[in-house]
């Protein structure tokens, strides 16, 4: 599909557009670079994980490829710093938003659950602020501290992307649930916490078991059932803070 500037690979469910509720999942970085200091050619992910959690849903949902990623083109557009320094920069999230809003138009009187794995949080979060369809963000092992991540691995920083931990607290009308695996070295937990912190209607859970990749697929099904039934009504109903 067409976005702003770019295309974008979007899948769906075959239950697509059924009911009033609409999971959007959003894939992690990928591969931004082949070495320390050399760009990849091309960053789509190897091992797709918000790809397979979208299998494991039953709810009507579709997959919003990023901008540049799975050959998505134009050439012209796509250039190594959509997938490094300004891989969560105005431009993506434009784009974004715009193709999102394409697909919104085929489903009138939709609310939306914005799921992301890694950085792909970070875009769910940032998006999240700028759709009014949006009721519920989930991120998974979500990158919402941008440049203090940055910081703790010794890379450059992200000078053309935003910092979710920088934008203004997103309203109480939109739950959020944040997921941290304790095994997680590239996203640690602590970071998804102290994000929470500044949160007015927030949950956080951390997985024993789970580390950046592994094994989110083997909790997926018990989240969503964990998520409040129907759709969204305005009100906050998790506790400010809950770490589990």
């Amino acid at each position: 599909m067409q976005g702003e500037g770019f295309e974008h690979l979007v899948l769906a469910s075959p239950n697509w557009r059924a009911g009033r509720r609409l999971h959007v999942y959003i894939e992690h970085d990928g591969r931004p670079f082949d070495t320390p200091l050399i760009p990849a050619q091309d960053p789509t992910p190897a091992f797709p994980v918000a790809l397979r959690l979208m299998e494991l849903d039953t709810t009507p949902a579709v997959y919003l490829g990023r901008p540049c990623y799975y050959g998505a083109g134009p050439r012209s557009a796509c250039g190594p710093a959509m997938w490094t320094s300004g891989r969560y920069s105005e431009r993506v999230l434009n784009s974004l938003q715009s193709v999102l809003g394409s697909v919104l138009r085929q489903r009138p009187d939709t609310e939306i659950t914005l799921i992301g794995h890694s950085g792909g949080g970070t875009l769910a979060v940032l998006l999240a602020e700028r759709l009014p369809q949006v009721s519920e963000v989930i991120t998974l092992a979500g990158n919402l501290q941008v440049a203090r991540w940055a910081g703790l691995h010794g890379y450059s920083a992200l000078t053309e992307s935003l910092d979710p931990q920088t934008r203004p607290p997103l309203p109480a009308s939109i739950r959020q649930l944040h997921v941290a695996g304790a095994r997680d070295t590239n996203v640690p937990a602590h970071l998804v916490r102290a994000y929470a912190e500044h949160q007015p209607c927030v949950r956080v859970i951390e997985l024993d078991d789970v580390d950046h990749l592994c094994c989110w697929h083997a909790h997926w099904p018990r989240l969503l059932s964990q998520l409040p039934a129907g759709v969204g009504d305005g009100q906050c109903r998790v506790p400010p803070v809950n770490v589990e």
